[in-house]
């Protein structure tokens, strides 16, 4: 830490919470139920990272985030035929996700409210990476004389860049942050089309 420059870090444990996916599959006149495929959500990710802020003059600044998703265990991926009661399974790890933002802002306003509160505003410009590195686990069932079909299930390769504009509000003990975001890139790298984001947080 400096008088401009402060830089932290710390590990964070994500647990899983999302819903297991499901996908259900028929006889070729989509009539008869054939057999499930389901992939269980339950590996627990560790996240170390990277915080830094830096003051460029008394009204412009940048921020940097950089951190790493490790599934420190696997999911199951599995195929059930439903007629025959035959199950295949097997293990598959999440891939490990890379995420990097860089954010450059100014302070517009400075001031006090009319109940003599202080309040400060800005604006921001930020660049959002978010990528999949080293290798993609895969995990084929439906295998090795097991009478069900073959389902393959593998990680997403994403290499994702989206761009987000925002007004921070320094108002007494409070920090509230209104901002739009866009993806940047098309295909499987765009999950969405854009949103918003509200953030309010209080200071002790």
């Amino acid at each position: 830490e400096t008088e401009t420059f402060y830089l932290s870090g710390g590990v964070a444990v994500l647990a899983p919470t999302a819903r297991s996916t499901t996908l259900d599959f028929f006889q070729a006149n989509n009539t008869t139920f054939r057999g499930q495929d389901k992939l269980t959500n339950e590996a627990v990710k560790l996240v170390p990272f990277l915080a830094w802020s830096r003051a460029l003059s008394t009204d412009v600044y940048t921020l940097g985030f950089a951190q790493l998703d490790v599934a420190a265990n696997k999911n199951r991926a599995r195929t059930i035929n439903i007629p025959d009661n035959l199950v295949d399974s097997a293990s598959l790890r999440p891939a490990t996700m890379l995420r990097l933002n860089y954010a450059v802002g100014a302070w517009l306003l400075e001031g006090h409210s009319f109940h003599g509160t202080p309040y400060k505003l800005a604006l921001q410009a930020e660049l959002h990476y978010s990528g999949t590195i080293g290798r993609r686990d895969s995990a084929t069932v439906g295998q090795d004389g097991v009478n069900i079909d073959s389902t393959t299930f593998s990680e997403s390769s994403l290499d994702m860049v989206n761009a987000t504009i925002g007004i921070p509000l320094l108002l007494g003990n409070y920090q509230i942050y209104n901002a739009f975001t866009a993806p940047l890139r098309g295909g499987q790298n765009r999950v969405f089309d854009f949103e918003y984001l509200f953030a309010l947080q209080r200071n002790f």
